[in-house]
């Protein structure tokens, strides 16, 4: 009898779907702008044909050829606007996509060219690292054999094992590593490496995976600016960099973001301001048949790249701005001071940032395209993707404020937009959570918020049963 009564109650609610008051998004957001790709010069076609071929959002492939382009410069030069003031090139970049939005495969096709260096470097390093591990093994076995005897011999092979080369593969590239293990590999390979992840382990790293919940964030504070570092080992020599460069690119769930860990002390030090974010929204939606990414607009890609990851300058290069682009890097410079001083306490540190995130933009569009300065196109061109990624930043910094209850209703809407049926009880919502944490009493306030805002409706106590809005259907 109560089945049937609740039936009755769910046709009579569907029935009089007409009679529901319109839906007040539990979130409203602007629409976020599109990335400008034609601010990205010789390589903006081939940017669109992998968004195409791909179908992502542009942003996703052209924040990935920012952050590849950076990695491939960090360390080699810097711009000096002024001569108190030196900016690296590396960056930080999060583009922030769900899972089955194709996050891998644009990742793969954008950074493979420095994937494919690295290899080439390891495979030529690989008969001289043979030859450096049978000597190494060579002389330690004749030095246990000096102490053994007393032998003053250690002494001196101790003397030629420091002067044996490191034997260690080239790196370029790094995933899901220790910030030890990271410092390690930067120390290899002078003093420079990019974090490239499409996975979130790298932030729980950063947030304590292996330092007991504690923060672990000097290394990435340190290497976005180049700032001397010493990291502590436990039974082993201390690392010591006197100018590391890291860039990084993150390409991960707006979730991971959302449920930060200690969110207000990576604001603090300064660890979120660095990130430039990007939200990458509708990817996976395209046609089976898109058109594949043409092959010269690729091997144009490769090429370029290539050129700025053989180009090994003995010593740093100082990019200076001059005549035009000094101009016009000076009003943007003054306007923006104005937006930093207006600015939402959440993003001050953030806007601080973003006048030397241009130059370092600027920087590495005009050395991939050849030139040996800062181009005032290029900086035009830099400045116009910085407000573009403001937009997107301001969307995400949305996300870290997000309270527990708007949360619980945000997954309350994913869960009864994915109901087959036209109802559902209470019970089997709290089921479908499945997290210890959330009990039936946390559900009372979302639940009923919903209801406010026309997504559901209540209509039955027992079981606790609600019908859903036919307009999410």
């Amino acid at each position: 009898m109560q089945t049937d009564n609740i039936l009755t109650a769910i046709d009579t609610s569907l029935t009089q779907n007409a009679d529901w008051p319109e839906l007040i998004p539990i979130e409203q957001t602007a629409e976020l702008p599109a990335f400008p790709v034609h601010c990205l010069g010789d390589i903006a076609d081939y940017i669109s044909a992998c968004a195409e071929s791909f179908s992502v959002p542009t942003a996703m492939p052209a924040t990935a050829a920012l952050a590849t382009i950076a990695a491939s410069v960090m360390g080699k030069a810097v711009v000096r606007p002024k001569r108190d003031w030196t900016e690296p090139l590396q960056l930080y970049i999060w583009a922030m996509a769900e899972n089955g939005q194709l996050k891998s495969p644009i990742f793969k096709e954008v950074s493979s060219p420095i994937k494919d260096f690295e290899a080439e470097l390891q495979e030529a390093k690989a008969p001289e690292i043979r030859q450096v591990k049978t000597q190494r093994a060579i002389l330690e076995k004749k030095r246990a054999e000096a102490i053994n005897a007393g032998d003053d011999e250690a002494f001196r092979i101790d003397e030629e094992l420091a002067e044996l080369p490191d034997g260690n593969f080239p790196r370029l590239l790094a995933d899901n590593t220790t910030s030890e293990k990271l410092a390690h590999l930067m120390q290899q390979n002078s003093e420079r490496i990019a974090l490239f992840s499409a996975e979130s382990e790298v932030i729980q790293n950063i947030c304590g995976k292996y330092s007991q919940g504690r923060p672990d964030s000097v290394l990435h504070l340190k290497g976005w600016s180049s700032d001397s570092v010493v990291v502590d080992r436990l039974s082993r020599e201390p690392i010591n960099m006197r100018s590391p460069s890291l860039s990084m690119f993150l390409c991960i769930q707006p979730t991971v973001l959302q449920n930060l860990q200690h969110k207000q002390y990576f604001q603090e030090v300064g660890l979120l301001p660095r990130f430039l974010f990007a939200v990458c929204e509708g990817a996976g939606q395209g046609e089976f048949d898109s058109p594949d990414v043409p092959h010269t607009l690729r091997e144009n890609w490769r090429y370029q790249l290539r050129r700025l990851l053989q180009w090994n300058p003995e010593e740093i290069i100082e990019l200076k701005i001059e005549g035009q682009a000094r101009d016009v890097f000076r009003d943007f410079f003054n306007d923006y001071r104005s937006r930093i001083e207006n600015s939402e306490e959440a993003l001050i540190g953030w806007r601080r940032k973003l006048r030397g995130q241009v130059l370092r933009i600027a920087a590495g569009l005009s050395l991939f395209h050849g030139e040996s300065e800062i181009i005032p196109d290029y900086l035009i061109a830099a400045i116009e993707i910085a407000e573009w990624f403001e937009h997107h930043t301001k969307a995400a910094y949305g996300l870290l404020e997000v309270d527990e209850e708007l949360k619980l209703s945000q997954r309350i809407v994913k869960f009864i937009t994915g109901l087959q049926e036209s109802f559902f009880t209470r019970r089997s919502l709290q089921q479908w959570i499945k997290n210890g944490k959330v009990t039936s009493s946390d559900l009372e306030t979302p639940l009923m918020d919903l209801s406010e805002r026309g997504y559901i409706r209540k209509i039955s106590d027992r079981p606790e049963t609600y019908a859903v809005n036919q307009a999410l259907r």
